[in-house]
């Protein structure tokens, strides 16, 4: 009798060339039954074809009009780190290649392409991926714990569900928070050997090492065509444990998360600091980016971006721009934010303000013509601007307010609210603008008074205070007042917006002020006007006044 012979599946190359000379000469190349090939002529087309189904190899062209080749490396990496990528060029050079192998691929291929070499390195790419793919799934069976915690599948349902957080510990089942809430999951309890396997695989070997040494480590573990997920492993009374955050793949739009529209205007100011603050999980990396993507989509600027670790990820449209994360390619904190002026941004977006050094470099590149997002742990604009004052030495408070007043712009504050019909939670959110009486109630050290301007003016300028967001999303019916209450900071002053009467004093000097003028275009804060200064006097500049805050850093 014949004995039968298996067969294997073509491998499915995908093509990203609009060359059709070129998609010709690659298909020519590719031996029939061993290879089916698919092409798109732009890198947008690459993503979304690999997004709806994942190749066994990709071929870019460096060269592609809407998405750089090189920037479509980095996504390709991101996104699909286990897929093959072979770069190809007709203008081909060291450099170049050197570029394209530090961001993944596999190979450089000058075009046109020889037939015998891209047969060649296709079958090698692939049949290594194979092979690692196969040695995986060998040290998976070795450990027969792994497979009572599938965490790729328990992180599919996490996303599938619409959770935003997984809690691994030990002597727990995975614990999903969906709606706000931390349910225990579905999946066996978690014993340490578990524990062991699963930060293995998700941090890496150089994170599960700094772990080890450490006790903490932070990574972006991706799944393709699922999510993102920032990962923080850290150790607990000798025993580690992990949180997920889930980052969506597609970075949201403003109109598609529900927020104001005036974060439109304040992302395209020109310079000055934005500040996003609120507590851990209120949302804030996802509101910055989604002025960044904003900015993407309708300004031609360059960004740079300072993360740890780098969530979304942006695909260059009308912005160029670049994501740097701590640890995989900047060393510091500190010789990142020394070196980022060199490169010509002209918005810096920094994770999170963290200490006095990553404070004054905000103000500074702020006063010099560059906007700066960036996040705080703050629960409102009062508690923001106290907390960037405090951070400095007493003898510079007044130095500090000053280049404060001048430099900041926005600050925006948020809390995740449960929706009322329990799909969800919302953002409210507080916007305080930097106008003429806060920035000199910034100055005054007056910060007391902050609340009742915004709420004064908050017509004029489209600020809001916490209690007046929270006030309207429950008019509105998004939120119940039970939720808004327990929210609120002043629950006695939101009983009254709720009832219509108003916010006490506020309310009142808003009644008694006369009508005003439509608002003015969003405008970066200027210096409050000062009178002209006597012959025996040295007039103080805005950048008088951060040359003094620096130069007494040694001082502080």
């Amino acid at each position: 009798m014949p004995t039968s012979v298996p067969t294997t599946r073509p491998s499915r190359v995908l093509l990203a060339d609009p060359n059709p000379s070129s998609q010709s000469e690659v298909r020519a190349a590719l031996p029939k039954g061993e290879w089916t090939l698919e092409c798109t002529g732009t890198g947008e087309g690459a993503l979304e074809a690999l997004r709806k189904s994942p190749a066994d190899a990709c071929l870019v062209d460096l060269g592609l009009e809407d998405l750089p080749g090189l920037d479509l490396l980095r996504i390709l990496r991101a996104e699909f780190p286990r897929m093959p990528v072979i770069a190809l060029s007709r203008d081909s050079s060291i450099q170049e290649s050197v570029a394209a192998m530090r961001l993944g691929a596999v190979d450089y291929l000058p075009q046109p392409v020889e037939s015998w070499r891209l047969s060649v390195c296709l079958r090698n790419a692939v049949q290594g991926m194979r092979q690692k793919a196969e040695n995986e799934q060998l040290r998976s069976e070795t450990h027969a714990d792994l497979s009572r915690i599938p965490i790729d599948t328990i992180l599919q349902d996490l996303a599938a569900s619409g959770g935003s957080d997984l809690h691994l510990k030990v002597g727990r089942p995975p614990l999903m928070r969906i709606a706000g809430h931390v349910l225990p999951s579905r999946y066996p309890v978690i014993e340490t050997s578990d524990m062991e396997q699963i930060l293995r695989k998700t941090l890496g070997a150089e994170a599960f090492e700094n772990l080890l040494r450490d006790f903490e480590a932070d990574v972006a573990y991706v799944l393709p065509n699922v999510a993102r997920f920032r990962v923080n492993a850290s150790k607990r009374m000798g025993e580690f444990g992990a949180a997920f955050r889930v980052i969506p793949i597609q970075v949201p739009t403003i109109d598609q998360m529900g927020l104001p529209t005036i974060f439109k205007d304040i992302a395209k100011v020109p310079q000055g600091m934005i500040l996003v603050t609120g507590p851990t999980g209120s949302g804030k990396s996802t509101t910055l980016a989604t002025m960044v993507e904003h900015l993407n989509l309708t300004e031609d600027l360059h960004i740079v971006t300072i993360e740890d670790p780098v969530e979304f990820v942006y695909t260059d449209k009308k912005c160029v721009i670049n994501q740097r994360q701590l640890g995989a390619d900047i060393k510091s904190l500190d010789e990142a934010l020394r070196r980022v002026l060199r490169q010509d941004p002209d918005v810096i977006l920094m994770g999170e303000m963290r200490d006095r050094a990553s404070m004054e470099f905000a103000m500074h590149a702020s006063e010099t013509g560059h906007l700066v997002l960036s996040t705080l742990h703050t629960n409102d604009a009062k508690q923001t601007i106290e907390r960037i004052v405090d951070t400095f030495p007493r003898d510079a408070e007044r130095q500090v307010r000053s280049m404060l007043s001048l430099t900041l712009y926005a600050v925006i504050c948020q809390r995740l609210i449960p929706k009322a019909d329990g799909t969800g939670s919302i953002a409210a959110v507080e916007i305080m603008i930097n106008s003429p009486q806060i920035r000199e109630l910034i100055n005054e050290g007056k910060t007391s008074q902050i609340e009742r301007a915004m709420a004064s003016s908050g017509d004029y300028y489209r600020m809001q205070t916490f209690n007046q967001a929270l006030a309207k999303l429950a008019m509105e019916g998004l939120i119940t007042q039970d939720a808004a209450l327990s929210s609120s900071t002043n629950p006695g002053d939101l009983r009254l917006l709720l009832r219509g009467v108003g916010s006490s004093a506020a309310s009142a000097a808003r009644e008694q002020e006369p009508t005003r003028p439509a608002p003015p275009p969003l405008q970066p804060p200027s210096p409050p006007s000062t009178p002209a200064p006597a012959q025996h006097q040295v007039p103080v500049s805005e950048s008088d006044t951060a040359r003094r805050l620096r130069s007494g850093r040694s001082s502080f």
